[in-house]
């Protein structure tokens, strides 16, 4: 197949790449990074290129604009609802394109701007702690009742549910409208254990409480701490914060950027299925697999991931790679493995967890 000459500018990165590579793809197998956060569907326009034009006998090539596929319907409306954009940059339709779009197809010199140019200077936030007032949704109430007896036969449910309304009022106040014992409910997997949970916990248990009218989880003993986990995704990072929801301490926060990873998209749908998350770590591909569990009773998160899920989720990447023209990138696969525990959540990034099952 012909190969063409590609120079790249400010970097002065260059080299040969075959005929019908798209811009974006050439820079990046010559290792410049082009922005791009639309996964290269022409609505986002953070991978502009200038094409240079002229006899450049520094490189011995001739740089034209016709060097380059015509521009696409994608790129002419894309343009066409920015006409201030490049009057206010002195450009010209077919001087800048958008370098997901265009293909090579003969020599030619690029201006990466500044703006387009990926791996730029990260700004890594910390959390910042923060006096608030914390109002879970969920709370957690020491329940401490007298065992039954042949003078007082009450169901557990019931003795439960009095011993709950007791320990409400003296943790909340007065103050605040309290449910009454025979307002509560309480979820029927909750109910089911709930005779073995009171008398292994010798009638002293731990009681989640939703929205102050749900019991949705009985512990034996003492069980303090509540967790919660909030995940912000953004358009190029992706945030993990876990907070104590009693003190609203915030435990940790891990931004996952500073592997280096560039999020690209989050529940990518395929005609086969549906991928977690689309990411880059550097010029690899990352298709990320989000497994959790309250758990170990049976197994870790990751096991979930069998070996018929990673055939599937092969099938699922060669179709996104495919769709995308991104074959010739390397690509991986991780998995978040999330396990809700009775203490600190546990998060668990697994690089490359298994390799791609043909």
């Amino acid at each position: 197949m012909t190969k063409h000459n590609i120079i790249l500018q400010p970097s002065g990165r260059r080299g040969q790449v075959e005929e019908g590579t798209s811009v974006r793809s050439a820079a990046r197998e010559l290792g410049v990074e082009i922005e791009s956060i639309c996964a290269e569907n022409a609505t986002c326009g953070k991978c502009m290129v200038l094409i240079e034009e002229g006899r450049f006998e520094k490189y011995n090539i001739d740089s034209r604009r016709e060097h380059l596929s015509p521009i696409t319907i994608e790129e002419a409306n894309y343009f066409g609802r920015r006409p201030k954009l490049l009057k206010d940059k002195g450009w010209e339709v077919g001087q800048v394109r958008l370098s997901c779009q265009c293909q090579i197809r003969g020599d030619v010199l690029i201006n990466v701007p500044e703006e387009s140019r990926g791996n730029k200077q990260i700004v890594r936030k910390t959390a910042s702690e923060r006096k608030i007032e914390v109002k879970p949704a969920i709370r957690k109430y020491l329940v401490s009742m007298s065992p039954p007896t042949l003078e007082r036969p009450i169901a557990d449910w019931e003795r439960l549910a009095k011993g709950l309304e007791t320990s409400m009022g003296l943790v909340r106040g007065t103050e605040e409208k309290l449910p009454r014992w025979y307002e509560l409910t309480i979820d029927y997997q909750c109910l089911r254990t709930l005779s073995k949970t009171l008398r292994e916990g010798k009638w002293n248990v731990t009681v989640s409480v939703w929205n102050d009218k749900e019991v949705i989880q009985v512990q034996p003993g003492y069980h303090e701490d509540s967790y919660g986990a909030a995940v912000d995704i953004g358009s190029t990072t992706v945030a993990l914060y876990l907070c104590n929801l009693r003190t609203g301490e915030l435990l940790a926060a891990e931004y996952l950027v500073e592997k280096g990873y560039i999020l690209i998209t989050t529940n990518y749908r395929t005609p086969d299925g549906e991928i977690d998350l689309v990411a880059r770590d550097g010029p690899t591909i990352v298709f990320v697999e989000v497994k959790s569990r309250f758990s170990v009773t049976h197994g870790l998160p990751q096991e979930a991931v069998t070996r018929a899920k990673q055939r599937r989720l092969t099938r699922l990447a060669q179709w996104y790679l495919k769709r995308h023209r991104l074959e010739r990138l390397p690509a991986r696969f991780d998995v978040i493995a999330i396990i809700w525990s009775e203490m600190k959540p546990q998060v668990t990034w697994l690089v490359n967890a298994f390799e791609a099952i043909p």
